[in-house]
């Protein structure tokens, strides 16, 4: 029986006999897996029990040897003292030469130990060494450890002078630590960790001081620390006692935030380091927060103090501190590119503060960096992309300078973009048919700011992605048009540009008045056709499902697979079909293979088709890469893909084979398993050069000799990148916007998914529909979009669509019931969770259930029928749906009656189908559900604003006009209202009831909100909301319905009355109404009332105070609250209005 027991685990076994042979003692003792035999001593034959130690295994079971010294001098894992005789060396496993040091045990044997490196001859002055004992030898002399902890030159806690050689560096734990290397006038060397700042200061031969911490198998040292020249108090940096109270001194005592625990770290260590934290992580945060929760008073003054200190630091030269030329070149970079940021938002925050984005559309000169903060801080709703468009054409957009920002624009638009994006075919499923979409603002938002990106990727020589964005645009195009042909057009030019993204500059023709949108007049009528082209498709479908074969060409390698072409013909060869191995695993951009195929599925209109790779046991299976490939030589140069990572390096596929570039060949830095995965990814493109070549055409590679080569700024990029990641040097700005993913091979792959079920939809047969969304299918299967889902779900929908058309050719009840059967098996695969992530799946679920329920005669049908009935009887739009209801319960009553007509039945099945044809492959959203979606978006975006707590320009109010009473209030007003419903004096029970709410302060609570819209007005503007309280829960607006004595005022018309009529008596006829904007939003707590206010031009007083007395009174916001202004801080401020005032005039 195998037992599992660790090496090195003591225990203690039972001796069952002992026996002697050629004068040596052995026992036989009693284990859990069996009897053992093992050798013992003299001194132990009196024991009854054996203590031994495990110390290896054999086939799971375990090795024991003989531990016991308990009638021994010596005990096990002591540490004892023996005399040395003398010095010697020995030779280990790896043959090398090791010092040694022999010592006598009390019986005068002699033992043999390693030497430590200061354990010699010459310098060891102790006449003993302390040694542990660690077991038994088989002659019974024990075994030792040397663990004398004393040395002959050093003493602990002392200070001695070392002599600097170099440094190095260690990695541990995803950390970096450097060392200093020294030597003393012995010639032994060491490692003494460097402080942050000194190394800089330090040189080679110069002396250091060290204090011994401790001696073991080496010696370790820690250096003496001088102050550090470079650690300034932040007030010596920056003086300003405000920007200290309220950005710096937060900070240094928030126990929470990484960045803040690094910084206060640094500063309690007086390293100068601290002001580089604080600038590259902290205020960045800071900075990017504000602006997010649209403080934009507090935004600006972080970044005015992100600018002073990123001068200061150029100016006091703490770069210099840093321990390499590349880290002093990357912060130097990181300084000066935070300063011109800087500049460029002291422009543009005022603009999005003030709202003032059509003075900056009039201005002359544009900068590209101003342009992507403008729509980096924006919400995008605000701008206008085609005035975007202009201000970026007025540029130099081919300078290379500007690419940096460019790349940024693109990922921002990208991300932002989404917001319009509801228009998308996820929403506007449709299967059959799809009518012309007018006036949908955000699919021209959309597809504008998708132009503006197409401007900026043309401008970059980005082809690839220029191309799918323009297929993309094509593609949206289709809601703009009702022409059947147009459509057609729309998509077959959409494919020729995403089939063909790599290899031309396409251009789309393009009318930009007021408006976008694409002249499809100048489209070109199916690009992807080929001439003569008519046996290769013949050709081609007769290999579908035969044993026919097409010998094609493999041209490169794709998304998941390869692209293939047959005489002229288009294809694609997906890698789970290949079964050559080598064809699997080739991973290079040169390729000239030649293999046997099917085909599984085509279009002949796109000239595309997808294959099969022939199985490796067919007669006619053929595949043979027919590349040259020349010799291989030292120092050549190979292009290669990476192919896995391990812990010892990178396997690298080249065309001359695979081989490893060893972690070592990388760079000097250390490398662990998390730091290559950190820098590499599978199937990364990578430069190499060989430098060794076995007999057997084996091969190393390396990737530091690329510095001598003309790879050399590709290689040293790479030291930037890692001496960025040890410094923890970000070059990004602090970005809560998620990086829109962009591997375009993955998202071209999807658009051809779109592209083929857009054109299912333009179909008339049934046929040709399931074979689109089939095509389709195969993409987003391909890319594991879980689209394909839903696709299969529809495929199977079509096909039961097909049967019931057999079946009405030659009806029968029996018939009908086996159709029934498969659609019951469609109903159970979308789930709740399937309707959730495809909305439209409800509707189809609608017609799957009309067609499983006829001919059923159960209550529960006739209940479920009725209700469909009584749900579409409503809405004009859904008569249809009403109809198709009605039809079926009637056929159902009939049937119910044992009245089994054929005719009958198969007639209302036709009726019903008809109906299908001309509607069910429409599955565009109805108005009403188009307003449930937009009214479950909106309370998915307040919910989200609310739990962001209260701010500059948001601020919750539970009630507009009564208390919100506590709870043991209420449970005095619960009981008092039960007794009002019995009592004969309900007037004084009332009277109690308004006491205990607190009616009487109704003036103060009103005063409150009012108050709040005032001070937004005179600010930045922004959003009170009534209904939610403090602690970020909806609380409704039920209880002031319920406050106002008529039955007919106790709902939102009541509530609105009520609260314009406080607005006029607050703040007066002349209050501008075009301020406001109020609306009702319903959640399930109750009604909320959201106001949003504007900025005024003009002071805006509050006429009552808080016991609605008659005063003027001006407030503004400060942070979240909103404060009065008395005296001088009013004249200012009214001041300050008029000058805007005065400005704005001489503006226009």
């Amino acid at each position: 029986m195998a037992i599992d027991f660790e090496i090195g685990t003591l225990s203690e076994y039972k001796i069952l006999k002992k026996e002697r042979f050629n004068d040596l003692l052995f026992f036989y003792i009693e284990t859990p897996f069996g009897e053992i035999k093992i050798k013992g001593f003299d001194w132990q034959e009196n024991q009854a029990t054996l203590i031994c130690k495990i110390i290896r295994h054999i086939k799971q079971y375990p090795i024991l040897e003989n531990s016991d010294l308990r009638n021994n001098y010596y005990q096990l894992n002591q540490i004892f003292s023996f005399d040395i005789k003398d010095f010697g060396y020995f030779i280990d496993k790896r043959e090398e030469k090791c010092n040694s040091i022999i010592v006598a045990d009390i019986h005068f044997n002699e033992i043999e130990i390693r030497a430590k490196e200061w354990q010699t001859k010459s310098l060891w002055k102790f006449k003993d060494l302390n040694c542990k004992v660690i077991g038994l030898r088989a002659d019974g002399i024990v075994k030792l450890e040397n663990m004398d902890e004393r040395h002959p030159i050093y003493e602990k806690g002392k200070s001695y002078k070392f002599e600097i050689t170099g440094s190095k560096e260690y990695q541990k734990d995803d950390r970096l630590f450097k060392v200093i290397l020294l030597i003393d006038k012995y010639g032994f060397t060491y490692e003494v960790p460097a402080y942050r700042t000194s190394i800089i200061n330090l040189k080679i031969t110069e002396q250091i001081s060290c204090i011994v911490d401790k001696v073991t198998f080496k010696v370790f040292l820690n250096q003496e620390i001088s102050d550090d020249p470079y650690f300034f108090e932040f007030n010596e940096i920056i003086d300003n006692h405000h920007y200290y109270k309220s950005y710096f001194l937060p900070k240094l005592l928030d126990s929470e935030d990484k960045n803040c625990k690094q910084m206060k770290s640094q500063y309690d260590e007086k390293s100068g380091f601290y002001i580089l934290t604080y600038c590259n992580k902290i205020l960045p945060n800071i900075l990017s927060e504000n602006i997010k929760r649209k403080n934009f008073k507090i935004a600006i003054e972080v970044n005015s103090l992100l600018f002073e200190i990123e001068t200061w630091i150029l100016k006091r030269g703490i770069i210099r501190a840093l321990p390499s030329e590349s880290a002093r070149k990357l912060i130097k970079e990181k300084v000066n590119l935070q300063i011109q940021t800087s500049k460029h938002l002291e422009v543009v925050l005022p603009i999005i503060q003030n709202n003032r984005f059509a003075d900056y559309y009039d201005q002359e000169t544009y900068y590209i960096e101003e342009i992507f903060y403008l729509l980096y801080y924006s919400d995008i709703k605000l701008l206008e992309p085609l005035k975007i468009v202009d201000c970026l054409k007025k540029t130099d957009l081919k300078n290379p300078s500007h690419t940096y920002y460019l790349e940024k624009l693109i990922r921002t638009v990208g991300v932002k973009k989404k917001e319009f994006q509801q228009f998308n075919s996820e929403d506007y499923f449709s299967i059959a048919k799809l009518d012309k979409v007018q006036d949908n603002q955000d699919l021209e938002l959309y597809m504008s700011w998708t132009y503006c990106q197409i401007l900026i990727l043309d401008a970059l020589n980005k082809k690839e992605e220029s191309n799918y964005f323009k297929a993309q645009i094509l593609r949206y195009s289709l809601y703009y048009e009702s022409d059947i042909n147009v459509k057609i057009k729309l998509l077959q030019n959409a494919f020729h540009f995403v089939e063909n993204y790599n290899d031309l500059e396409l251009e789309i023709p393009i009318l930009k008045n007021q408006k976008f949108a694409i002249d499809s007049f100048k489209l070109v009528d199916n690009p992807n056709i080929i001439r003569n082209g008519i046996d290769s498709w013949e050709e081609i479908k007769a290999s579908i499902n035969s044993n026919n074969y097409l010998e094609v060409e493999v041209l490169q390698e794709h998304y998941l697979g390869f692209k293939v072409r047959y005489k002229g013909v288009n294809g694609y060869l997906p890698t789970h079909l290949i079964n050559d191995v080598n064809l699997k695993n080739y991973l290079h951009e040169n390729i000239n293979w030649i293999t046997r195929v099917n085909c599984t599925s085509y279009s002949e209109d796109f000239n595309y088709f997808i294959c099969e790779q022939l199985s490796i046991d067919h007669e006619s299976y053929f595949s043979k890469n027919l590349l040259n490939i020349s010799s291989l030589k030292i120092d050549q140069i190979l292009k290669g893909k990476i192919k896995s990572i391990t812990e010892y390096g990178l396997f690298v596929s080249t065309i001359h084979g695979d081989a490893l570039l060893h972690k070592s060949k990388l760079s000097d830095d250390y490398w662990d398993f998390n730091q290559l995965n950190k820098f590499f990814k599978i199937r990364q493109h990578i430069t190499v050069v060989v430098k060794r070549i076995t007999p057997d055409n084996k091969f190393e590679l390396s990737y530091r000799d690329l510095d001598f080569t003309d790879f050399r700024d590709e290689y040293q990029h790479f030291l930037s990148k890692i001496e960025a990641l040890n410094y923890n040097i970000n070059f990004e700005e602090s970005d809560t916007t998620e990086k829109e993913s962009f591997n375009i091979k993955h998202l071209i792959e999807i658009e051809k998914g779109f592209i083929f079920e857009k054109y299912a939809t333009i179909q008339k047969v049934i046929s040709k529909k399931i074979a689109y969304i089939n095509l389709a299918k195969q993409f987003f299967s391909n890319t594991k979009n879980s689209r394909s889902f839903l696709l299969n779900i529809y495929i199977e929908y079509f096909n039961c669509l097909l049967m019931l058309e057999k079946i009405i050719e030659n009806y029968s009840f029996e018939k009908y019931e086996i159709l029934k059967q498969k659609l019951n098996i469609i109903k159970a695969e979308i789930s709740p969770k399937t309707i959730e992530s495809y909305p439209e799946t409800e509707k189809l679920i609608y017609f799957v259930s009309i067609l499983s329920l006829f001919n059923e005669c159960s209550e529960d049908s006739f209940q479920t029928l009725l209700e469909y009935v009584k749900e579409y009887s409503n809405n004009k739009s859904n008569d249809l749906l009403k109809i198709i209801a009605k039809v079926t319960l009637s056929n159902n009553l009939l049937v119910s009656e044992s009245i089994e007509n054929n005719d009958f039945s198969c007639n209302n099945l036709k009726r019903i189908n008809k109906y299908i044809s001309d509607g069910v492959f429409s599955l565009i959203e109805t108005e009403e559900d188009k307003l449930q979606r937009e009214l479950n978006e909106e309370r998915k975006y307040w919910t989200g604003r609310i739990m962001e707590d209260e701010g500059e320009n948001i601020e919750f109010k539970a009630t507009f006009k009564t208390p919100v009473p506590d709870e043991q209030k209420q449970k005095q007003i619960s009981s008092l209202e039960n007794e009002l419903l019995k009592s004969n004096n309900p007037e004084t029970i009332k009277s109690k009831i308004a006491e205990i709410k607190g009616l009487n302060i109704e003036k103060t609570i009103i005063h409150s909100s009012l108050k709040t819209i005032a001070a937004f007005a005179n600010t930045i503007g922004g959003h009170l909301l009534i209904g939610v309280s403090d602690d970020k829960t909806v609380f409704g607006l039920e209880q002031d319905y319920s406050s106002f004595k008529a039955k007919k005022e106790q709902n939102r018309d009541g509530f609105g009355k009520f609260f314009d009529a406080k607005l006029k008596e607050y703040f007066g006829e002349s209050f501008s109404s075009i301020l406001l904007k109020k609306k009702f939003l319903k959640f399930n707590e109750g009604d909320i009332l959201i106001i949003e206010v504007k900025p005024s031009s003009e002071e805006v007083f509050l006429l009552k105070d808080d016991n609605g007395k008659a005063s003027e009174a001006l407030y503004i916001r400060n942070l979240s609250s909103s404060e009065k202004l008395n005296g001088k801080e009013l004249a200012k401020f009214v001041r300050e209005k008029f000058r805007n005032q005065i400005s704005n005039i001489e503006v226009q």
